[in-house]
C-alpha cells in the first residue's frame, strides 16, 4: 500500500536497538502499538535502512516519531520531547 492511499492515520517510530533512549522507551512503544492496534508501526531505521530513513523519512536522531495523516504521504514529526504513552 502506498503511503498516500491510506484511509487511516499511521504512527511510525524510527528506532535503533543499540540506542539507549530507544531501549528505555521500548515498553512504551509496544504499549502504544497495542493501544492503537494496527495504526502504528515500529521501524528499525539503522543498518541497511538508515539511508532510506534519512532520505524518505528525514531521520535525524533516534528515536523519532512520525505521524502520517490520512491520504497523505508527508509525515509530521512528533513535536514534543514527552514520549510517554499518554502524550
Amino acid at each position: 500500500m502506498k503511503r498516500e492511499n491510506r484511509k487511516e492515520v499511521w504512527i511510525v517510530v524510527l528506532y535503533a536497538p543499540w540506542c539507549p533512549l530507544c531501549q528505555v522507551m521500548e515498553a512504551s512503544f509496544v504499549e502504544l502499538a497495542d493501544k492503537l492496534s494496527g495504526s502504528s508501526v515500529k521501524f528499525r531505521a539503522d543498518g541497511d535502512q538508515k539511508e532510506f530513513s534519512k532520505r524518505e523519512l528525514q531521520l535525524g536522531r533516534f528515536p523519532m516519531i512520525l505521524v502520517f495523516p490520512k491520504n497523505s504521504s508527508r509525515p509530521i514529526k512528533y513535536p514534543s520531547e514527552k514520549r510517554d504513552v499518554e502524550s
